[in-house]
């Protein structure tokens, strides 16, 4: 059983695609194509429309990279600043820390305890 869209007859020429549901029951859809063929003043409307939603984008599109920069200029200046409070008077870290676990040696190191022996 094969199910998804498929072209109806060999090529589908029409535009007409069937959803095979099952072996009894199909469903036919069928395309249209439509152009537009606009009078001069139809033309000059559409134009105009065209360009103030370029322009309306572009505005938003803006406005929204400059919003970006300003937030990104504040991480960047709480970054510079460092930390607010002393690193001493922060509580401990619970878990291991990166470098704990970088390779097999400091991993064990971690869960045992103890030294491994050079090699090991």
């Amino acid at each position: 059983m094969q199910r998804g869209w498929e072209p109806v007859g060999a090529t589908g020429s029409r535009g007409e695609w069937r959803k095979a549901v099952d072996l009894v029951q199909t469903e036919v859809l069928r395309a249209f194509r439509f152009t537009l063929d606009p009078t001069r003043a139809q033309q000059e409307d559409l134009l105009r429309h065209a360009g103030a939603a370029r322009w309306a984008f572009n505005h938003a599109l803006g406005m929204k990279i400059a919003a970006h920069q300003q937030w990104r200029d504040q991480v960047q200046a709480l970054v510079d600043s460092g930390p607010p409070v002393p690193a001493a008077a922060l509580p401990p870290v619970l878990g291991p820390r990166p470098t704990d676990l970088v390779g097999t040696a400091g991993l064990a190191e971690r869960f045992s305890g103890e030294p491994l022996p050079p090699g090991g």
